[in-house]
């Protein structure tokens, strides 16, 4: 546990998940959760041990299961978008069967360590801006579509540190799969402007970071964009998305990941983007 400013600290050696905590003398605000059941219940503990105050919130960044799988762990409310809130309300009481699948298949989990795994829907949602005044500290949570159409930022405006969740992910391929495409491009961008003041980003995945990291999320989702139009521009069905993937398996290093799993990730991002241009072409013959 790192502390990278006052009473905000970030965990980035749990797989998969960057998650933090911000301290206050009214209790935890928590920020995402890791993916592992063991890593979770440890981080709950090395909380509940160092920090004389009790866990009173947690933050999802978005709805992607591995922030949201353990969250019952926490025993705190939970603050999402309404988006999210949407998303874990569709999977009912149990989180659905691929999606677990593929939690244990990354971290080589067996699957009875995430079947009983309880779907907790927040409590707490929003739909542009929220702040939550906890002690003496004051956090604002935005809404940014980007990585998930309910994707948020966590920002301390009075220490400069801002959690952009999977916005930007370090030294890890970005997952399309649930993404607004063109909105996480945006996102960027505002990120990048000179008046948005940062001194320390946390990405969702890899190492603490600044702006300079958003350029190569921005030049993979541009090249994915890329690819995918002209592939679908050419007529050619979404299937053949496929013979794109070896083009994007190096862009980013693979060594801690199963091939056989990132190669599905890849066909899941790639579809995604080809479903988001046959809807916008979809929707341009509607209105004409």
């Amino acid at each position: 546990m790192e502390e990278i400013a006052s009473s905000i600290f970030v965990e980035t050696n749990y797989p998969g998940v960057n998650v933090g905590v911000v301290a206050t003398k009214e209790g935890l605000i928590c920020v995402d959760a890791p993916s592992c059941p063991a890593d979770a219940q440890e981080w709950v503990n090395r909380l509940r041990g160092t920090f004389d105050a009790p866990i009173r919130f947690l933050i999802l960044t978005d709805c992607h299961v591995d922030r949201a799988i353990n969250a019952s762990a926490f025993g705190a409310r939970v603050i999402a978008h309404q988006e999210t809130h949407a998303r874990l309300k569709g999977y009912a009481a149990q989180f659905p069967a691929p999606l677990v699948e593929g939690i244990s298949t990354r971290y080589s989990l067996a699957r009875e360590e995430l079947d009983s795994a309880p779907v907790v829907l927040p409590q707490i949602t929003f739909c542009n801006q929220a702040t939550i005044i906890l002690g003496d500290r004051r956090l604002t949570v935005s809404h940014f579509p980007s990585a998930t159409h309910g994707s948020l930022w966590v920002s301390s405006e009075e220490e400069q540190v801002l959690f952009v969740g999977d916005t930007i992910v370090v030294d890890s391929h970005p997952f399309l799969g649930e993404a607004d495409s063109k909105a996480w491009l945006d996102a960027l961008v505002h990120l990048r402007r000179e008046r948005f003041q940062v001194q320390v980003l946390v990405p969702g995945r890899g190492s603490l970071c600044e702006k300079s990291a958003t350029e190569p999320v921005s030049a993979y989702i541009r090249l994915v964009r890329r690819r995918v139009h002209a592939l679908h521009r050419a007529g050619r069905p979404r299937a053949d998305t496929t013979s794109l993937i070896p083009g994007f398996i190096d862009r980013f290093p693979h060594d801690d990941v199963p091939m056989e799993w990132l190669q599905k990730q890849l066909k899941i991002s790639l579809d995604h983007v080809y479903d988001e241009y046959k809807e916008a072409d979809a929707a341009t013959l509607s209105e004409s």
